[in-house]
């Protein structure tokens, strides 16, 4: 409809003048009052409202048109501004600082600021270190802490039997590694061993003959272990030991992944080059063992498999004992072998990547809670939390705890905005500021 349609009319009611002494009123239809009024009254109130009046005669728009400076008038001229239209009637506005500006840009221009300006806006959020960074990591860190509980099991497999070797005189370990356990009935049925044993295994005989059976190309003889073989994987100095933390459980692992015993990380892009080079780089170090090539394929297979298969140590009750109360921050069960291993030498994490053998890396990482429990204990200055016991342990990280029934558990999404809410309050507390 017109701008020029309607004219806005004023109503005014409920007048009342406040006298110096008592009251005065005045209803709007009547307009006489007394002459005093206005000597004795301080102050006169009234109620308003507004509404609109169509215009009845067309020259009024067309005069009201011309006053307001909208185009020159001329007592002559009688042509009507298409403005005066009736209230019926549809019309069109157009928005002259939009025509200035279209005058000046083309709509490429327009688009082209806007573009620029949403640009610099979602730039700002993505590198702004409290927003979107901070946003992915957040929903990312589930799945990361998922891959690495997995594989912190297989590192505890070899915490596990170290454990076990370390209850025997070394010569004895030896011997019993590199036979059967059927030849040594009743030498690991002591309760300590049976708790961190489980059904897992201590000589490697059996895995290893099996291995042997899958394996082409090779000398029956070769698929066996010397006692002085089993003594040389067992001694935690040596690069491509079992036992060895830095090097040796990070290539094993990697070689099992290689075999598809451990399913490989989903955070390494590149894993199967990773995983070969660690099976290349076993197969060479257990050369020195002077067996044939099926042999030493047959070697590596049969103790993966003793390490990691479904009857092997990573199922172990004491390597889920050792992962569990690792994480709880028990320093006690606290190994190295870092958080995964794999070709993650991206030029990025150089300073924290360790190099195990050309194209293989695994990464230190502050897993567990050994660091934490210090961060924030009510009422006691410079101590630490105790170790959190291992059944809230299962329920706050382990993916298998994951249930709609668990209120703490990291694998859902309702329940990391519970943990992130009490990590900022903790912030708060901590910093010696008010949390409300």
């Amino acid at each position: 409809m017109g701008p020029y349609a309607y004219v806005r009319q004023a109503y005014k009611y409920d007048i009342v003048s406040v006298p110096r002494n008592g009251i005065w009123s005045l209803n709007i239809l009547t307009l006489v009052v007394d002459q005093e009024w206005s000597k004795n009254s301080n102050r006169v109130t009234y109620k308003e409202w507004w509404y609109l009046e169509s215009v009845q005669s067309s020259e009024t728009c067309r005069l009201m048109f011309f006053q307001q400076g909208l185009g020159e008038y001329n007592e002559h001229t009688r042509d009507h501004p298409t403005g005066c239209a009736l209230d019926s009637t549809e019309v069109t506005i157009l928005n002259p600082k939009f025509m200035a500006l279209q005058d000046r840009w083309t709509i490429q221009g327009i688009f082209g600021e806007l573009s620029q300006s949403v640009f610099a806006n979602i730039r700002d959020a993505m590198v702004s270190p409290d927003a979107f960074p901070r946003s992915v990591k957040a929903e990312l860190m589930p799945e990361a802490l998922a891959e690495v509980w997995t594989y912190r099991l297989a590192v505890h497999a070899s915490s596990a039997l170290g454990t076990v070797v370390s209850l025997l005189d070394r010569s004895v370990a030896a011997t019993r590694f590199a036979n059967s356990d059927s030849d040594l009935v009743g030498l690991l049925e002591s309760p300590s061993m049976s708790r961190l044993r489980g059904e897992a295994p201590f000589g490697t005989v059996d895995s290893i003959k099996q291995a042997a059976a899958a394996t082409t190309a090779m000398v029956e003889s070769d698929a066996t272990l010397t006692v002085a073989q089993a003594a040389y994987l067992l001694e935690s100095e040596n690069q491509i030991s079992v036992l060895n933390y830095e090097h040796g459980i990070p290539l094993w692992i990697g070689a099992a992944r290689h075999l598809d015993l451990i399913k490989s990380s989903g955070l390494d892009p590149e894993a199967s080059i990773a995983n070969q080079v660690a099976y290349d780089h076993v197969l060479s170090e257990l050369s020195l063992f002077g067996k044939s090539m099926g042999g030493i394929e047959a070697l590596v297979l049969g103790i993966a498999t003793y390490l990691y298969g479904p009857s092997g140590w990573i199922t172990s009750p004491g390597a889920d004992e050792y992962r569990t109360r690792e994480w709880a921050g028990d320093t006690t069960f606290s190994r190295g072998g870092g958080c995964d291993c794999g070709s993650y030498d991206t030029g990025l994490y150089t300073d924290i990547a360790i190099s195990t053998s050309p194209g293989l890396f695994y990464y230190h990482c502050n897993w567990g809670l050994a660091g934490s429990l210090s961060f924030y204990t009510p009422g006691e200055e410079f101590s630490a939390a105790p170790p959190v016991n291992r059944s809230l342990t299962k329920w706050i990280v382990d993916p298998n705890y994951e249930d709609t029934r668990n209120e703490i558990g990291i694998h859902t999404d309702e329940n990391l905005v519970r943990w992130w809410q009490a990590y900022e309050y903790c912030n708060v507390s901590r910093s010696g500021r008010s949390a409300m």
